[in-house]
């Protein structure tokens, strides 16, 4: 698990920007199909009542080709957004922090953005896609190397289940 504490600050630095984003439409592209809300009860129940979940329902369903496609095209445009919104070019960023659920993707945004591999920091390779705590745990890493040092501006990047997307902008 990661988590990023947050406090009051009278220095120079803060999160300056956030722009977040989701499309329910495509949920089913996306998805752990554990509680189906369309239905009554959300689990199947055996005649006692007593909800049971199979093994099959608790993993993660994907098209990965349209995955690819809106992921590329959601963590590009709200990270134009923040950084339009503050007046940010992509070279005034030290460090660009994706979510670390694929490194294809990852590596095609950054493409894309042209921006140069020493700024786009992994962990990945290491640790898998570790859902929500892939962002934390590489900006803890990073501050751990000394990658991250205060007074940086950095990017945060993320698609996720659900279709859901964001971007932050922060002084560190």
């Amino acid at each position: 698990a990661g988590a990023v504490v947050v406090s009051a600050t009278n220095e120079d630095r803060g999160i300056r920007r956030i722009a977040l984003g989701a499309d329910g439409r495509h949920a089913e592209v996306l998805c752990q199909k554990v509680w189906d809300i369309r239905q009554r009860p959300f689990i199947p129940v055996d005649e006692d009542g007593r909800g049971s979940v199979a093994p099959e329902m608790l993993w993660a369903h994907m098209d990965g080709r349209k995955v690819f496609k809106n992921a590329v095209m959601m963590m590009i445009g709200s990270l134009m957004q923040v950084c339009g919104d503050e007046q940010v070019e992509f070279d005034d960023i030290d460090l660009f922090f994706f979510h670390q659920a694929n490194m294809r993707i990852n590596q095609y945004v950054a493409e894309q953005l042209g921006l140069p591999p020493e700024k786009v920091p992994h962990n990945i390779q290491r640790n898998g896609n570790t859902t929500a705590a892939t962002i934390p745990t590489l900006l803890a890493e990073c501050v751990e190397s000394g990658t991250l040092k205060p007074g940086m501006k950095i990017a945060l990047v993320a698609f996720g289940s659900g279709f859901t997307w964001g971007a932050a902008l922060i002084d560190w």
